[in-house]
């Protein structure tokens, strides 16, 4: 298999085969595009955005609140391995 991994200006852009066509990771194309997936994902104006934005800010929260405080994350790791 060809690689899964490609550069673009310096920036890695995931891609996978299948059935013989490439598909590459949106996620990295616009990571390497904007230099932020964030910016284009708040300039969206649909209310079906919404949702998503709200999702992304909440996620982005805990994220810092483990940094600040690393047992939050095990602690986020265990609830989420006992719900399995």
């Amino acid at each position: 298999m060809d690689d899964e991994l490609v550069v673009f200006k310096g920036k890695e852009i995931r891609r996978v085969i299948h059935d013989n066509e490439w598909y590459f990771s949106v996620v990295d194309i616009i990571a390497a595009l904007t230099d932020s997936a964030f910016r284009i994902i708040q300039s969206i104006p649909s209310p079906k955005a919404e949702p998503f934005k709200r999702w992304l800010a909440k996620v982005g929260y805990e994220r810092i609140q483990e940094i600040e405080d690393p047992e939050l994350a095990s602690k986020r790791s265990r609830a989420a391995l006992s719900r399995e």
